[in-house]
């Protein structure tokens, strides 16, 4: 079994962490630049014609489009680091389980991006886009949507982790299993709301963007009880 580490410790491994992030990021972020117009062309395409109102606007759209790529290729790297960092900081133990929970964070993260853009991100458009008036005509700058796109991804990214966060915060005793499985109803009742405001005004649509949600929580919750039960055994 490993030592826990000193603060200092901890904190030199964050610095180590984020500077091997940043060097991946940087690094993806120069070999995208070449792909900048094929992939600004794909991530417009939800919105269709898109305009920049300063001079610069276009350079940096692709600068953008670029970047969002680093972040998509840079992504095993950064997730490695976090979770390496986070497990390491509560306990040694977890420390072996890295590369596991690098891949399911991992796939699970990607998940929740293709659902943001695949889904929701037309949803969004659709219902924002809505709201327009005679005499009042959308003129979409390419800064702002792509702004968009990347929170709308990148949230329903960081949701997916659900069932991860769920599984590592009962197994370090902060959120017992018990709890989890009290508390379930008002779980459900919370996705559901969720959903609601997520989603585009209408049933459907609230109802394909919970069922994901409710099932991330009930794997996790699965999980959990499943490894309480295997250390209790």
């Amino acid at each position: 079994m490993g030592q826990l580490l000193t603060i200092f410790e901890h904190l030199a491994q964050l610095r180590s962490g984020i500077i091997r992030s940043l060097a991946v990021l940087l690094i993806s972020f120069f070999f995208a630049l070449p792909l900048a117009p094929k992939i600004l062309r794909f991530l417009i395409a939800p919105a269709g014609r898109l305009v920049f109102v300063e001079p610069a606007g276009a350079f940096l759209a692709q600068m953008n489009a670029a970047f969002l790529v680093a972040v998509a290729v840079s992504s095993p790297i950064i997730l490695y680091q976090s979770w390496r960092f986070v497990s390491e900081a509560f306990s040694p133990r977890l420390e072996k389980y890295i590369f596991s929970l690098v891949c399911l964070s991992f796939l699970l993260f990607w998940a929740g991006c293709v659902l943001g853009y695949c889904f929701m991100l037309p949803a969004g458009l659709n219902l924002l886009l809505g709201f327009a008036v005679p005499g009042l005509c959308p003129m979409i700058s390419v800064s702002r949507y792509l702004s968009f796109v990347f929170g709308v991804t990148v949230i329903f990214g960081v949701i997916f982790q659900l069932p991860l966060i769920m599984v590592f915060l009962s197994r370090l005793g902060l959120v017992s299993v018990k709890t989890l499985f009290r508390r379930q109803r008002e779980a459900v009742l919370i996705i559901f709301i969720a959903g609601a405001l997520l989603s585009p005004p209408d049933v459907i649509s609230q109802i394909l963007v919970s069922i994901p949600l409710l099932v991330l929580y009930e794997s996790g919750l699965f999980v959990s009880w499943l490894l309480d039960r295997r250390v209790r055994g």
